[in-house]
């Protein structure tokens, strides 16, 4: 699965666009927003859709480290912003 992914866990991504449908974004009911484009988020794992289309569930978080959002994104609603590199 990795071959297909662009992104990799723990990479930060930046929403670049959003599908119209915005609620099928939410991985999470407990958000406390919905993600806008432009904002931020850590990759916390690479999935796949029907076996063959790589997602991403990517977190949002308030500088007090709360989850302001949990959500699914396709590949191309998103860009590297950073990778953490090797230890």
């Amino acid at each position: 699965m990795t071959d297909l992914a662009t992104f990799q866990a723990f990479d930060t991504v930046r929403v670049t666009t959003m599908r119209p449908a915005l609620a099928s974004h939410l991985a999470l009911n407990v958000s406390v927003r919905v993600p806008r484009v432009n904002d931020s988020g850590t990759v916390v794992e690479v999935m796949l859709r029907d076996g063959r289309e790589v997602y991403y569930l990517v977190e949002h978080c308030a500088p007090d480290g709360r989850t302001l959002w949990l959500c699914e994104f396709d590949q191309d609603e998103l860009e590297l912003v950073s990778r953490p590199t090797p230890d």
